[in-house]
């Protein structure tokens, strides 16, 4: 008759399932420190970024309308993506049984053939928990990604914008002023009213 203390006799393939469910809890793992990573690197840019951002906005208050309303664009698209790193950060509650004490609690006095079966339901059920935090974590990553790069495109074209229209146009009208200079310089002299009273008065003299 099959006994608990021997559950391959009656549940054959049970350490194959253990061993498939440990290694993808433990794939599931990776995944998530690898998201946090990502999230984390989003987070440094746009703050770094924001920072600039915050500096120099104040300077542009002489600048052209499309500029001022392109890098206000790009600053609160950058805010939205360092929200979102946030988001998919704070999601942690990630489940990787079984926890020692747990199985001391609840399963130290039962058969050992029970224990596994009980052990791998408790992974089971965890690893379908952990599989909607993954998407979770990576639906906030994308949109931070999203966004990340949406800001960075918007200030690009600020950038550009001001370099070659703004600056250009200052680039271009200083030649003019030299010009209107030299003219001026070079243009005759008109004789004062002072002169051409002290002309009129000679004459009366003679």
């Amino acid at each position: 008759m099959p006994s608990w203390d021997a559950p391959e006799e009656f549940l054959p393939s049970i350490a194959t399932v253990e061993e498939a469910t440990q290694a993808s809890l433990a794939r599931q793992m990776v995944r998530a420190d690898a998201l946090d990573t990502k999230s984390g690197l989003i987070l440094g840019a746009s703050g770094v970024i924001l920072a600039i951002l915050a500096n120099q906005i104040a300077g542009l208050q002489e600048a052209r309308d499309f500029t001022r309303y392109a890098a206000g664009g790009s600053f609160a698209l950058l805010t939205i993506a360092v929200l979102c790193a946030l988001r998919s950060l704070w999601i942690r509650s990630f489940d990787h049984p079984p926890g020692p004490q747990h199985l001391h609690d609840n399963y130290l006095m039962h058969p050992p053939g029970w224990t596994r079966l009980r052990v791998l339901d408790t992974q089971l059920l965890a690893h379908k928990k952990n599989d909607g935090i993954l998407k979770d974590k990576a639906h906030w990553l994308l949109r931070a990604m999203s966004t990340f790069v949406a800001g960075v495109v918007v200030l690009a074209v600020a950038l550009g914008y001001n370099l070659l229209v703004v600056q250009g146009s200052h680039v271009h009208t200083r030649p003019h002023r030299h010009r209107q200079v030299e003219t001026s310089e070079r243009s005759p002299q008109v004789l004062t009213p002072n002169v051409t009273q002290q002309s009129s008065s000679l004459w009366r003299s003679e």
